[in-house]
Parts: structure tokens; C-alpha cells; sequence
């Protein structure tokens, strides 16, 4: 009997080229589709960083600040008197009088004597409306004229006063009137006295170094120089 040709399988080598051609055009796929995404990420990085459009009319700001004479003033008129010193003092003071006669003689037996001794406070500072500053832009200078400090005020409570001593006479006795009188002229000496120790010097120098740190909280005046003199 006639024996059958045997049947040929499949060639190895062609199997081998599909699958290589096979993975050659997926790789090429997946490549195309890679360098797509790539170049959209590259798009959208470029409309991130891409610099601001330049603009034709740009606004110039001034980076110095100015202050103004308006300003200080307001700042200063804020406070209006400025007090920088207290001077609290004791005192005392010996009246001695006499009645008048006929040609401005004294009268006999009627001398009078009385001493007291009070407690008084006076205030002395600066008038902050005085102030007239003066700015120059050119050199970014402000100058302050502080006026010199005067008595504000002067107060000798009525309470504080005592009485050490009084002596009347027959025919003189020391009415409310001038006891009163006796006390208010003791106001100007005790006022001279405190002049006569420094009080007013000593005043106005505190107001010029309150008055330059009270300035410097306004805006822009780090700009400048202060002059407080």
C-alpha cells in the first residue's frame, strides 16, 4: 500500500516574525501615544510659566512717602499741651503786720503774726499748638522748634494748709481777706523758685525727646530725618 506524505508543521521562524512584528508595532503605539501626552504636558507648561503680557502704560509708583506739615500737626495737636515735669513742693511763710495810724505810723498793740506751712503741685510742659514744622524734600529733612515749657499750672489745695502759727492784738485781729491774700502770694515765690531749680529747662528738654519718639510713629517717616530741637 501507498504510504502518505508526511505533513509539514508550521515553520517556527514565521511565528517567530509575527510576534516580533507583533510587539514592534505595539511598541510603536505606545510610543506615539507617550510623545502626544509629552507634548501636551510641554503645551501646558509653556501657558504656566509663560511670562506676563508687557504692558504699554505701566504705573510708576514712588517708593518714597511723603509726610506732610498737616500731618505732624494733627499728631501733634492730638495731645495740644504736652506735661513733662511735676514739681510737688512744701512750703512755709511768715506774715507779720501792723494797723496804720496817722502819717503811716504803726499802731500800738496791734501787730499781728501768723505762720503756715501747705503742700503744693506745679505742672510745667510744652504748647504743642506753638509748633510750626518746617520740611525740606530736597534733603528729607523735618526740623522741630520746640517752644520753651511754661507752668501749665499751680495747685496749693486749701486742705494741705496748716496753721502754726497766729497771734492777734487789741485792736487787730487777721480777717478771712487777708489770710487768703497771704496764701496766694506765696504762689509766685514757690513759682521761682522751682524756676530757679531747673524746673523749666528740665521740662522742655523731656518735651523735645517725647515729641521726636511721638513723631516717629507717623507713616513714612522712617524716609526722613528728625530734627527736634
Amino acid at each position: 500500500p501507498n504510504t502518505p506524505p508526511p505533513k509539514k508543521g508550521i515553520n517556527p521562524y514565521v511565528i517567530i516574525g509575527i510576534v516580533v512584528a507583533f510587539v514592534s508595532i505595539t511598541i510603536a503605539v505606545l510610543a506615539l501615544t507617550e510623545n502626544k501626552k509629552l507634548h501636551d504636558q510641554l503645551e501646558l507648561m509653556d501657558i504656566v510659566i509663560a511670562p506676563p503680557p508687557i504692558d504699554d502704560n505701566p504705573i510708576i509708583v514712588d517708593e518714597k512717602s511723603v509726610v506732610t506739615s498737616t500731618q505732624i500737626k494733627a499728631q501733634l495737636n492730638s495731645v495740644k499741651k504736652l506735661i513733662t515735669k511735676e514739681y510737688i513742693y512744701t512750703g512755709a511763710a511768715k506774715q507779720e503786720a501792723n494797723k496804720k495810724w496817722i502819717f503811716g505810723w504803726d499802731m500800738p498793740f496791734s501787730d499781728t503774726t501768723l505762720v503756715i506751712m501747705y503742700d503744693g503741685t506745679i505742672i510745667a510742659g510744652v504748647d504743642l499748638n506753638k509748633i510750626n514744622p518746617a520740611i525740606n524734600e530736597e534733603t528729607r529733612t523735618i526740623t522741630i522748634l520746640v517752644p520753651k515749657a511754661t507752668i501749665l499750672s499751680h495747685d496749693l489745695p486749701q486742705e494741705t494748709i496748716r496753721i502754726v502759727d497766729q497771734k492777734e492784738s487789741l485792736f487787730n485781729d487777721i480777717s478771712l481777706d487777708e489770710y487768703n491774700k497771704f496764701v496766694a502770694s506765696e504762689k509766685p515765690k514757690r513759682e521761682q523758685d522751682a524756676i530757679d531749680r531747673g524746673l523749666l529747662t528740665e521740662a522742655t528738654n523731656e518735651a523735645k525727646m517725647v515729641i521726636e519718639e511721638f513723631l516717629q510713629i507717623i507713616p513714612g517717616m522712617g524716609g526722613y530725618t528728625l530734627i527736634v530741637k
